[in-house]
């Protein structure tokens, strides 16, 4: 992970500075499709015990799952959301004319609030995990979009702070009714397979949003940002759904 982390931040400076934004996501498309291709050839267990295997059955059903189908989406505008903060920070720098040496100061700053998110997380352990999705997703698409129109140094620096942090907490809230959707749908004798289904389903789901992306990144990084708050917002209203 950390290997990948520091190739993928070297290999960015040469990938934007020649062939900009449409490039660099293009080439994350590559790498997830890429990923995808090579996670088929995984060694599979051999050993597991008929009684915990999950039927095909069983994963049809997870696949068609209403439930399923959106918290997948929702993941995987997350991870496009990171994306988005890792790589193109740098971008929203300067266009508010702010030295890209604030850079690191930054990233630091935003590593230690979301220190808080563990915190955070234990004060509101007696709410309703759906009810604490609905607030903090909401909160973070609507962060992300806000973000995205910041022009504004005063108020781009102190976004960039706390926008990971309002990005981490719906992602945790999301987990915890994929793991309970996996019990309610009673899977959880073979959970590990069943999140590696959903995992898969996320990383098509993100392929398809990043390819969305790039044909958006043509009016620049605010519309990136503005178009995947505006979903997370659009998402997180329908989990009210039963």
């Amino acid at each position: 992970g950390t290997a990948g982390f520091i190739i993928s931040t070297i290999s960015y400076a040469a990938i934007y500075k020649y062939h900009g934004i449409m490039g660099l996501l293009i080439a994350t498309v590559i790498a997830g499709f890429v990923a995808e291709i090579f996670s088929l050839f995984l060694v599979k267990e051999t050993k597991i015990q008929r009684a915990e295997a999950t039927s095909i059955s069983k994963i049809i059903g997870l696949m068609k799952n209403k439930k399923a189908g959106l918290y997948m989406a929702m993941l995987s505008l997350f991870s496009v959301s990171w994306i988005l903060i890792n790589f193109f920070f740098v971008e929203k720098l300067e266009n508010a004319g702010i030295s890209v040496e604030w850079m690191a100061g930054i990233i630091l700053g935003y590593s230690a609030f979301q220190m808080l998110a563990e915190p955070l997380i234990s004060r509101f352990s007696k709410q309703p995990a759906r009810k604490m999705l609905l607030v903090t997703g909401v909160t973070g698409g609507l962060a992300m979009a806000v973000f995205g129109v910041m022009s504004r140094a005063w108020l781009v620096l102190p976004a960039m702070l706390i926008l990971p942090l309002l990005i981490i907490l719906p992602e945790y809230y999301l987990m915890e009714q994929e793991n309970r959707l996996v019990d309610t749908l009673g899977m959880d004798d073979n959970r590990a397979a069943s999140l590696s289904v959903l995992n898969m389903g996320v990383n098509l789901v993100e392929i398809i949003t990043l390819f969305s992306s790039a044909l958006i990144s043509g009016g620049g990084i605010t519309w990136c940002f503005l178009v995947i708050g505006i979903l997370l917002v659009m998402c997180s209203l329908c989990n009210l759904r039963k």
